[in-house]
């Protein structure tokens, strides 16, 4: 990784829309991975001083671009963002991560062993999330979003290993910038309130292979409040429909219908129920324990009911309004 700074081989980007609150520890954390790196802030439209914020912090790898108004309506704001950064990367490789993300030590070094290990042009995994204040629901509140970005992540390995197309978290992720710039980036996918799943489904379709790490080595700031979660959860809920959205969607209703069917089924619609919950507890431990997250095992127990309750919730909401609130912007639904 000994590379003069303007061939670098690692070019990280974030994007930012008034997270001057956030962007020191995220910049900060990127200081502490190992190798010779870039860092590429995009600010997107803030009013809050970030760009001045990143800037004052001194870092001689940083670059900073502004984008002053969001015009051009052919791909979301956040995906202009990613876009320009991802072009004014001058590294092989492409590490993306959050506003209020703050990857730790080996980050970096990780994804490099994945794709050593796997020959992957990109590589994804969970993401922790820290909780919004010091209180018992706050801490519950933040397990359960990492324990969601767990069962996520650990899906998308299992269908992507079995030839599937399948998704990634942008929150966490690394790929070759090639990989981006000659299946046509988002130029291809066109728009796209999900962009990290319409670039892994692109990726897929150009033959480009994901693989996946294990551990949650980014974090990012956890809801506060259940309205919250539901409110990102509505513009994930925006996304087009995918192999992956489906065959999650029906490993949850099974659950859903065989909790119906055992009111009146008997002990056959039971005992159905009962192994269904339990295959999903274990696979959830499997998961926690390959992750080194074990310690949130008896949330497993209630993350899939949960889930459930959380996506019915969503799917009343969205048929109140025909639109999402996001980055500063308002889409139409």
């Amino acid at each position: 990784m000994n590379m003069a700074h303007d061939a670098c081989l690692v070019s990280a980007v974030v994007t930012a829309h008034n997270a001057a609150h956030s962007i020191a520890p995220c910049l900060e954390s990127l200081t502490s991975q190992a190798g010779n790196m870039e860092i590429i802030l995009v600010d997107d439209r803030s009013s809050d001083g970030t760009a001045d914020t990143a800037r004052g912090l001194g870092l001689g790898n940083l670059r900073v671009f502004e984008i002053r108004d969001y015009t051009d309506k052919k791909l979301t704001a956040r995906q202009k963002a990613l876009d320009l950064g991802f072009r004014q990367a001058r590294g092989k490789w492409v590490a993306v991560l959050d506003a209020d993300g703050q990857a730790r030590p080996g980050w970096i070094a990780q994804a490099m062993m994945v794709h050593e290990e796997t020959g992957a042009s990109a590589i994804s995994g969970p993401v922790g999330f820290r909780p919004a204040g010091p209180s018992w629901k706050a801490r519950v509140l933040a397990a359960l979003q990492t324990i969601d970005s767990l069962f996520y992540t650990n899906w998308c390995s299992l269908l992507a290993r079995l030839g599937f197309a399948s998704g990634m978290l942008f929150g966490n992720c690394v790929f070759l910038k090639d990989a981006y710039t000659n299946t046509g980036g988002f130029a291809e996918t066109g728009f796209s309130l999900t962009e990290d799943l319409a670039f892994a489904r692109l990726l897929h379709k150009k033959g480009k292979r994901i693989a996946y790490a294990k551990a949650p080595m980014v974090s990012v700031q956890a809801c506060a409040t259940v309205s919250g979660l539901l409110c990102r959860a509505e513009r994930i809920s925006v996304g087009a429909p995918s192999f992956l959205a489906v065959f999650i969607g029906l490993w949850m209703m099974l659950l859903l219908i065989l909790a119906l069917l055992s009111v009146y089924g008997g002990s056959l619609a039971l005992s159905l129920l009962a192994a269904r919950y339990l295959c999903g507890v274990a696979w959830l431990g499997w998961s926690m324990k390959a992750s080194g997250l074990f310690s949130l095992f008896p949330l497993a127990f209630v993350y899939e009911p949960m889930a459930i309750v959380m996506g019915m919730a969503v799917w009343v909401r969205t048929r109140r309004k025909n639109f999402v609130d996001w980055g500063g912007v308002r889409y139409a639904r």
